[in-house]
């Protein structure tokens, strides 16, 4: 099954945000993206999906499991 990877706007779209809330959810760390070889961003659908249900759980970034964190 192909991946589906979506821009900002459509992001944006999907999870009833702005743009700029988007872009700082992939600044801070929150939700992972990569830029293309032109330099615009995508987000894979299930990513976002799976950010955005934590969410609505209350919840924001996962905490580091302590066996992942070398301590």
């Amino acid at each position: 099954q192909p991946v589906e990877y979506l821009s900002i706007s459509e992001a944006a779209e999907v999870a009833d945000r702005g743009k700029d809330t988007i872009r700082g959810w992939i600044r801070d760390g929150s939700l992972t993206a990569h830029q293309d070889a032109s330099g615009r961003w995508l987000i894979k659908r299930s990513s976002l999906d799976d950010f955005l249900r934590g969410k609505s759980l209350g919840k924001g970034k996962s905490p580091v499991k302590p066996e992942l964190s070398g301590g």
